[in-house]
């Protein structure tokens, strides 16, 4: 429930026509559902999510918490699942269902995986968004893998190599439907909530603002630095990099394909992200 409370809350209040990026409402609507979590040191009551989350967790804003929790927690599991069904599918050539089993059993043993379930985050949608645009891009069809890599950017400092891999790619090759599909899709969703909410776009940028991701010590190379020899130096370290990762990945995927590119690219930019937790890291399932 730790995690999710704060995606729950946010849904619900955008389900009754409140601003799902107000922290106040997010704190009382916290606070009369879970007080003993809201009451944790260091607890995190808001979402800084972008809008196409909240719609999509939005029927689960329309139940009470209590029936919310194992809903998101059967949705996650065949997010995750999915995800490495169809991971397993692409490595292979042909059917292998022994090794289908071992790779399920593996991916859902993780301790990532299972610190995922345990605090109620929302990664899987992040790792179903690379898994199901790289299927999409192997297949050609180029409009649905942009509307689907959107799925990427609810948490853009993880996948902020991918993206601007794929921006460079399609411009490049004139690929421009992959482009148009995540714009198309980007819009349609904002507007639907500025249909709900019309002040969402100021209330979200204030938040972002505040994001107090310096102050944490989490699980990549930054936070590891800083927590034992106190060094600073590697908080920027994948947005500077990634220029320098493009062009290579470009000729893994000619040479390997688009699986062992995203791949790659996630080995990279998940370890030097700005920040990032331990669970987030489910997204390297596939490399795994």
């Amino acid at each position: 429930e730790h995690d999710f409370i704060a995606y729950w809350s946010a849904s619900r209040l955008l389900a009754t026509g409140g601003n799902p990026y107000d922290p106040v409402a997010l704190r009382t609507l916290q606070y009369a559902t879970r007080p003993q979590l809201v009451t944790e040191p260091g607890a995190i009551f808001t979402v800084w999510n972008p809008p196409w989350l909240l719609l999509i967790l939005l029927p689960l804003g329309f139940l009470p918490f209590a029936w919310a929790v194992p809903v998101w927690v059967f949705c996650n599991t065949l997010l995750i699942g999915i995800a490495i069904i169809i991971s397993w599918d692409m490595l292979v050539e042909s059917p292998d269902r022994r090794g289908l089993r071992i790779a399920l059993l593996a991916g859902f043993l993780l301790g990532q995986t299972l610190g995922d379930y345990g605090v109620g985050q929302i990664t899987g949608l992040i790792l179903i968004g690379v898994v199901f645009s790289v299927k999409c891009l192997k297949s050609g069809r180029f409009g649905w893998a942009g509307i689907v890599l959107l799925l990427t950017t609810i948490k853009p400092h993880l996948t902020y190599l991918i993206l601007l891999l794929i921006l460079v790619w399609s411009v490049r090759y004139g690929h421009w439907r992959v482009l148009g599909g995540m714009v198309i899709a980007a819009v349609a969703t904002g507007i639907i909530v500025c249909a709900i909410v019309p002040g969402w776009i100021l209330s979200y940028f204030q938040l972002i603002l505040s994001l107090p991701y310096p102050h944490l010590y989490t699980a990549t190379l930054d936070g590891f630095a800083r927590f034992v020899f106190g060094f600073h130096g590697f908080r920027f370290a994948g947005l500077l990099l990634a220029p320098l990762a493009v062009f290579p990945l470009l000729r893994l995927i000619q040479e390997r394909g688009w699986l062992t590119a995203m791949n790659v690219a996630l080995l990279i930019s998940v370890p030097i992200a700005p920040y990032g937790f331990g669970s987030d890291q489910i997204i390297l399932l596939p490399a795994i």
